[in-house]
């Protein structure tokens, strides 16, 4: 299970840094702190399903281009 955190972390990474958001922005859109952030993005804890809507939401992308990379 680790493993697919890391696999969706990393592609919420991505298609952030494609979408030219800085860490501060899309924490502060998310009502999360930074830190709090960077661990979703670390794949050092799970993110929320309503996080990862609203971040799908943010990056104008399906959610389960997050969740599959598809």
């Amino acid at each position: 299970m680790q493993e697919k955190i890391k696999e969706i972390a990393a592609r919420v990474r991505e298609m952030r840094e494609i979408s030219e958001i800085p860490v501060k922005e899309m924490a502060q859109y998310l009502q999360v702190s930074e830190e709090t952030y960077q661990n979703f993005e670390n794949g050092n804890e799970d993110i929320p399903a309503s996080i990862l809507f609203e971040i799908a939401h943010k990056l104008h992308v399906d959610m389960a281009t997050l969740l599959t990379g598809e």
